[in-house]
């Protein structure tokens, strides 16, 4: 598994064209994977059921999906798109989850 600390950014590349899921420990990729080249990841199966939620007791978990985040950003990176403001760039060929993204991609 993989051992994360307070404070670590943890990052999410879902790849539904091929069925994979990508997690990224303050910047760097776990199980060797390269989401921009489709390798490793995660298998996503059709039985499962994939939400951006976390819960452990009385601990604070932030998600941002590219649009406003209370945190400090140092870096500010975007999708290739332009839109998100992210601390760690989304990989190639990834985007931030907002309605104009979905309206180009689906």
């Amino acid at each position: 598994g993989v051992v994360t600390s307070a404070d670590d950014i943890i990052s999410v590349a879902m790849d539904c064209d091929n069925n994979k899921v990508h997690f990224a420990v303050n910047g760097s990729w776990t199980n060797s994977s390269d989401p921009a080249n489709n390798t490793n990841g995660f298998a996503m199966t059709d039985a499962e059921q994939y939400f951006a939620l976390a819960s452990i007791g009385d601990k604070d978990f932030k998600c941002n999906f590219g649009g406003y985040t209370a945190d400090t950003i140092s870096s500010a990176a975007s999708d290739a798109n332009g839109y998100g403001t992210f601390e760690y760039a989304p990989p190639s060929g990834f985007y931030s989850l907002c309605t104009k993204n979905l309206a180009e991609f689906g």
